[in-house]
């Protein structure tokens, strides 16, 4: 990797780290080993940890072991790292898919990392995200089939187990809190001991509390440091986002449930907006479409909230 690519990173890192740090887990949950501190770039190794915290279930480490195995984090000379695309069509540090034997992968998951609003392939942080999304929409999300999703990345067991031996080596052996909202023996709801639950209003951490236990789920963000888009209520810390199974249709089925009944309650929830599906609901204006300000082709699945149900609060 280039000392001017590098040094870019460092000025963008801030923006990238907490894009989408939505569930607050393996930024403060897994750390990394020595090995990881010595392999990894330090400027990569907060931009892993944030774009796996997009994705509750994928761990940070199998994500940097495919940064390892695709380019080495970026250092390798090989055609399609830092310029132009390999024979077989990928391309930049996590090797997407641009065209080609490997498909137009960075058209269908791209995610603008570095919240400059272009998502550039060579990019490590947009190229980090962007393979997070890819992971996620491939069975990582809520960890329900990770073998499966690095399977969709590399095709090939070999692959798979290289990517599972240098993730085990990136982890230290210290435990890692488990995350989401833990049981109390008293019956009271208990938040996630994570800023993204911690930095909510207490409004907002009612609603938290009210949709985990009517809905069963514990994937649910709340508070970030930098929202996607100006006015973001997350970093006020005025919103959740409450993931669902995306493609299937029960998630989906699940997320309009979850969009509906906030609806339905928004007056006694203190609701100001829900976004889910490509739609949004208003207090003035009901459901309409929506359209993410940085997803000008409106086909960005987590900008377009299909993967997620968004609801902010007014106070």
């Amino acid at each position: 990797m280039s000392r001017n690519r590098l040094a870019a990173l460092s000025v963008t890192l801030l923006v990238s780290l907490f894009l989408a740090m939505s569930m607050g887990t393996s930024v403060l949950g897994s750390q990394p080993s020595q090995r990881a501190r010595d392999d990894i770039p330090r400027q990569l190794l907060p931009i892993y940890r944030a774009a796996a915290d997009t994705c509750p279930g994928l761990p940070w480490t199998v994500l940097a072991a495919v940064g390892k195995l695709e380019s080495d984090h970026g250092r390798s000379t090989a055609r399609g790292v830092g310029s132009g695309a390999s024979s077989e069509g990928t391309a930049g540090p996590m090797q997407l898919g641009i065209g080609g034997k490997a498909g137009n992968v960075l058209a269908r998951y791209a995610v603008d990392g570095t919240g400059d609003g272009i998502a550039d392939v060579y990019n490590p942080a947009d190229a980090i995200f962007t393979a997070a999304n890819f992971l996620c929409r491939n069975g990582a999300q809520g960890g329900t089939d990770l073998r499966r999703a690095i399977l969709a990345y590399g095709h090939t067991d070999r692959y798979l187990d290289r990517v599972s031996k240098i993730a085990t080596s990136y982890q230290a052996l210290a435990p890692s809190p488990a995350p989401g909202p833990t049981p109390s023996p008293k019956g009271r709801f208990v938040g996630p001991n994570t800023p993204s639950y911690q930095r909510l209003t207490p409004t907002t951490k009612r609603l938290y509390a009210k949709v985990s236990q009517t809905f069963h789920t514990r994937s649910i963000g709340g508070w970030r440091a930098v929202g996607s888009v100006e006015g973001s209520d997350h970093p006020h810390g005025r919103a959740i986002d409450v993931m669902v199974d995306y493609p299937s249709p029960a998630g989906r089925a699940l997320g309009w449930r979850i969009a509906r009944w906030a609806v339905a309650y928004a007056d006694r929830l203190d609701v100001k907006y829900v976004i889910f599906n490509g739609r949004i609901w208003t207090r003035t204006r009901g459901w309409h479409g929506y359209r993410h300000p940085a997803d000008p082709c409106n086909c960005n699945h987590t900008l377009r909230h299909d993967d997620h149900v968004h609801i902010s609060e007014r106070h």
